[in-house]
């Protein structure tokens, strides 16, 4: 049986993972094309990685119980390609997203097991969850733009995986 401390470890270092894959991945774009995107409604691997820090200080900050201020997911669509678009360079994201996720793996050091029932508020009325239940998510969501980075790499032709 998997202590609460286990599952705080857990899913901490599962984020680390996520953060350093994410991390990689971005190294290896080229600086001509950090600012590319292969249509005008698609992120570039500058905003990429801009918006996995949002999204990570979001979902830190509604595990502390600040909920997240935009309403519903087409005005959070908005409200993220704005803040994104006062993002153009490679240390910019990079300072972003660093900053976010020394903010929340801080956070998790401090989590104590009494904490992970704590119900929180959801974004666009999907209720209350606890701790527990949300903690894994900024991996989740990480991972996720660590995918769509890789797929960006392969449409201007880098095959390589980017493993070592």
């Amino acid at each position: 049986m998997t202590t609460d401390a286990q599952t705080i470890e857990s899913t901490k270092n599962e984020f680390v993972r996520a953060k350093n894959g994410l991390l990689n991945i971005f190294a290896h774009t080229p600086d001509d094309r950090v600012n590319w995107s292969p249509a005008k409604t698609a992120r570039t691997p500058v905003h990429l990685m801009v918006h996995a820090a949002s999204a990570v200080r979001n979902l830190h900050h509604t595990m502390m119980g600040t909920p997240f201020p935009v309403p519903t997911p087409d005005e959070a669509e908005k409200y993220f390609r704005d803040e994104e678009s006062h993002f153009s360079t490679r240390e910019q994201a990079l300072e972003k997203f660093t900053t976010a996720c020394e903010d929340f793996e801080k956070w998790m050091d401090g989590l104590d097991a009494g904490q992970l029932d704590t119900e929180v508020k959801m974004p666009f009325n999907f209720g209350q969850m606890a701790i527990r239940n949300i903690m894994g998510f900024p991996a989740m969501h990480t991972q996720w733009h660590q995918a769509q980075l890789e797929y960006l790499q392969t449409i201007y032709g880098d095959m390589d995986w980017h493993m070592g």
